[in-house]
């Protein structure tokens, strides 16, 4: 057992420490107390309780970040600052140290590194709640303790409810008067109730017990029972008007945040950094962190639900909408608002209207000049909508075109740049914050769809994307005035305004900016079944189904190689020569890997996902492909068919339609893992050839026809292919392969292809023209007829 260490003992280890370091360079201001003023230069001090970092990039651009280290810890206003604090507020320190780089670790984010800090603080709490007063006091007992806590309600994290017990015991004792807890406040006329001072006195945060419906039912219990004339105002700024439910456990992604000071505590001891107020054990030497979590049979967190096809597609041609066929409306109506900026608004109204409602497309709004509407024009005006808002939806149609095809985050997609898109060959690249994983701005490649909308935002924001003049891209200006851009909410709005429905009916949209990262694959899988849809067609000028494969098949894998090249490179120097800088370049091309890495698993995660559903409908007799593929769908149908049956069998649910389905969902996914149904440019068919290797792809007749394209009089085998050639795939040769499938969506994309070639007969030059037209005609009907034939017999 440790001995105890005294405050003076405490004091000098403080400053040993402290000593090895010096303020990280992304510390810009700081200051001594929480209303001192605020140092710069050569005034600040790595002593000071309040750190200030200044975001360069990412979310809070140019804000201030402050690092804080008089947090209160324990029960009674108890402080980081109070002098039998000062070890914990030494390890806090060295914690924010280390996430900024100053102990020579990667730097973080600093949103990371304060939520750490933040961990570390409540870490502590709980510590202090059980009487232990010092990190080198926990044993492995004290671990399973913890364990426990976190299995259970995040309010008795620690003992709040004995605390608050205690804290109205002396305000009927007349220790503490209920003055102190009545606080009006300045940006909420109803608000009296100083949280603030309640969490300080129960040594807590406040939004650890205003958040929680539980504490403050006990809380307005408790003050129903004192008599005073402040009493009624008190309780009734407790008020909740929703009816959310207390969570009653952490889940597990939040629990996991929870471990870390367990991990950190002893690397610094075992790093040398610290040798008092450290773990003296390995948490985690008998179970990995995964194992811990595990264990726990913690909550899953709810994470927001991915957009089902059907979803996605109806939100896609809204967006496609306002973006290729209301952009220009919405920019002459802005052009001309600007021009007459300076003259009467009203008397110019009625020429503004006079000009934009000429030119208003089908479907879009009657658009009013003003940027708002005032509660006036409301009336005067209804059924017009306020330009302001209509830029606003504008900017919002093009974040979702942009968030889809370039499968980015939507925090990420927020914080771009006018200068954001570079071109190099024929290949386009979004330079753009990876917010989640590198951390840093990175430039990763993106089909031209997303081009086209960043070109319609900068239109709008009057910016020409040069590097120069570089701003958010998101920022338009009214006169003085920015438009709003929070994506998620710009998203919710412009779905409400629109009036856009889900798919599935008696349900409601669940939105958010990150939800549209998988649409590129979407679209990729689906498309082909909306395709007979006008309102794609602004779409498909700018995008081509074909490009999106190759961008994620070949373009992103051909960056992969590269940085795993270059990393492979470097790494072994690294090995002969130790370089700081080297390091960090091998951590942050690591990362940026594994980013590049994620876009097509999650490619790969709605392929498989297609799959599933192509299969599952053919189960269900809801669709009936044709083609000389359908052969090995039908085999791989019977196959998982009988699996299943064996699989429910086993649990006794032969006649459960709805497990049985499941059953055989489980068995597709698997299966799709090397199965593939890769969409034909233009939507006539799908392709079942095996691009994992096991299939002879030189079978495939669009490789038969790049073979004699590339070689047309040598007859010469051009050997095993390792991929298909869909550049030469299309009606004929699909209908002709023995990989071609052609779904119900397909085949009515083929027949719309051959009553445009019918309605072509009659425009030929000649009659040698008309009977070549109808030739061609008759020969593609027949394939197709007899194909419909074969899929009939079988």
């Amino acid at each position: 057992m440790a001995l105890e260490i005294s405050i003076s003992e405490m004091a000098q280890i403080y400053q040993e420490a402290m000593s090895k370091f010096r303020l990280p360079p992304q510390v810009v201001v700081s200051k001594k107390s929480p209303d001192g003023p605020i140092l710069e230069g050569n005034q600040m001090d790595i002593d000071h309780n309040h750190w200030g970092v200044r975001n360069i990039v990412g979310r809070g651009e140019g804000r201030i970040m402050w690092f804080d280290f008089d947090n209160v810890v324990d029960f009674d206003a108890v402080r980081l600052t109070t002098p039998k604090r000062r070890l914990d507020q030494t390890v806090k320190k060295l914690f924010v140290l280390s996430g900024l780089g100053a102990t020579g670790e990667t730097p973080l984010a600093f949103e990371l590194v304060a939520q750490r800090a933040r961990q570390y603080d409540l870490f502590v709490r709980w510590r202090l709640s059980n009487g232990i007063e010092h990190n080198d006091l926990l044993t492995e007992h004290h671990f399973e303790m913890f364990c426990e806590a976190v299995s259970g309600d995040p309010l008795h994290f620690i003992p709040i409810m004995e605390r608050l017990d205690v804290l109205f015991g002396a305000i009927h004792q007349g220790k503490i008067s209920v003055i102190e807890f009545y606080k009006e406040d300045s940006k909420n006329s109803r608000q009296y109730f100083d949280w603030s001072r309640l969490a300080s006195i129960l040594g807590t945060t406040k939004n650890h017990i205003s958040a929680s419906r539980t504490f403050v039912a006990e809380l307005t219990d408790r003050l129903s029972s004192i008599d005073h004339s402040l009493v009624p105002r008190l309780i009734n700024s407790l008020g909740r008007e929703d009816d959310r439910e207390d969570l009653e456990d952490y889940a597990e992604s939040s629990a996991q945040k929870l471990f870390y000071p367990w991990t950190k505590l002893y690397r610094l001891g075992t790093d040398g950094i610290l040798t008092k107020g450290v773990l003296t054990f390995n948490a985690y030497a008998k179970r990995t962190p995964r194992q811990v979590l595990k264990s726990l049979s913690l909550r899953q967190g709810k994470r927001t639900p991915t957009l089902m096809p059907d979803d996605f597609i109806v939100l896609l041609r809204e967006a496609m909408k306002w973006a290729f066929e209301y952009s220009e409306y919405i920019f002459a109506a802005v052009d001309a608002r600007r021009n007459h900026a300076r003259g009467n608004l009203t008397e110019n109204g009625a020429r503004l209207i006079e000009l934009s409602d000429p030119i208003k497309p089908d479907g879009a709004p009657q658009l009013h000049y003003g940027w708002t509407i005032s509660e006036k024009g409301e009336v005067n005006f209804r059924g017009r909508l306020a330009l302001g808002i209509a830029v606003k939806h504008l900017l919002t149609a093009c974040a979702i075109i942009i968030g889809c095809f370039s499968a980015r985050r939507g925090g990420e997609i927020q914080m771009l740049r006018s200068d954001c898109v570079t071109q190099i060959g024929r290949h386009y690249y979004l330079k753009i914050y990876i917010e989640k994983t590198l951390q840093a701005i990175d430039k990763i490649p993106i089909p031209e769809m997303v081009n086209a909308a960043v070109n319609i935002i900068n239109r709008a924001t009057e910016s020409d994307g040069s590097t120069e003049n570089a701003a958010p891209l998101f920022d338009f200006y009214k006169e003085s005035s920015r438009v709003a851009f929070v994506f998620t909410q710009n998203l919710k709005e412009f779905v409400q305004y629109t009036g856009l429905q889900p798919a599935t009916p008696n349900t409601e949209w669940n939105l958010a900016g990150h939800q549209l990262r998988r649409g590129f694959a979407i679209f990729y899988y689906y498309g082909f079944e909306w395709a007979d849809l006008d309102s794609l067609a602004y779409m498909l000028r700018h995008y081509d189904p074909e490009m999106t494969r190759v961008y994620v098949t070949e373009a992103i894998a051909g960056e992969v190689t590269r940085l795993e090249d270059e990393l492979r490179a470097r790494s072994s120097v690294a090995k002969e020569k130790y370089s700081k800088e080297l390091k960090a370049w091998i951590d942050e091309t690591k990362e940026q890997i594994a980013d590049l890495k994620s876009i097509p698993d999650e490619f790969d995660e709605v392929r498989r996902g297609a799959y599933v559903r192509h299969m599952i409908n053919q189960h269900k007799g809801e669709d009936r492909p044709i083609g000389r593929g359908v052969a090995r769908l039908k085999l791989d149908l019977e196959t998982m068919i009988a699996a299943a049956a064996a699989d429910v069998r086993i649990i006794s649910a032969t006649n459960d339609e709805e497990k049985f389905l499941d059953a055989l969902a489980k068995r597709f996914k698997t299966q799709a893992y090397n199965r593939f149904l890769e969409p034909v440019p233009g939507g006539v068919a799908h392709c079942t050839a095996n691009l994992n290797g096991g299939d002879d792809l030189s079978l495939a007749e669009c490789n038969k026809l790049s073979a004699a394209a590339k070689s047309p009089d040598s007859g010469e085998q051009t050997g095993r292919c390792s991929k298909v050639d869909l550049a030469f795939s299309g009606i004929n040769p699909c209908l002709d392969c023995i990989y071609g499938v052609l779904f119900q969506a397909n085949q009515r994309i083929v027949e719309q292809h051959l009553a445009n070639e019918e309605a072509a007969i009659e425009t030929a030059q000649n009659e040698r023209e008309r009977e070549r037209r109808k030739a061609n005609l008759a020969l593609r009907r027949a394939k197709l007829r007899a194909r419909r034939e074969e899929a009939e017999i079988a």
